[in-house]
């Protein structure tokens, strides 16, 4: 569980084409942050929306932790190449569980640079 992702939730993609939303739900969360981003077409240098900054051993990172989330579709028809905003609606939590959700993600930003 990331944050409060975990398999089985439910996932609404929105296509930037502005096609009708695509439903699904999330089969598997990466338990690591994606180390290396040199090559992948969503980092900023490469036109994607993801700022990167590079790491002390040369390679590309995102500025932010980024984690690796397989969705499974409700559709297969979703166009090759596709790209889009994913929301994942979390389950309610305390007020105190937000707050140390975003000190845990604001220390792991501090930690990665």
């Amino acid at each position: 569980e990331l944050d409060g992702m975990r398999p089985g939730m439910r996932v609404e993609l929105e296509l930037v084409t502005g096609a009708r939303a695509i439903t699904g739900k999330i089969r598997r969360v990466g338990r690591d942050a994606v180390a290396d981003f040199s090559t992948n077409p969503l980092a900023a240098n490469l036109g994607g929306p993801i700022p990167i900054r590079a790491s002390a051993n040369g390679r590309t990172r995102p500025r932010s932790p980024l984690y690796e989330v397989d969705v499974e579709l409700d559709r297969d028809d979703l166009p090759l190449g596709a790209t889009g905003v994913v929301r994942v609606e979390l389950d309610s939590a305390p007020l105190l569980v937000q707050t140390w959700r975003r000190l845990t993600e604001a220390l792991r930003r501090e930690t990665l640079l």
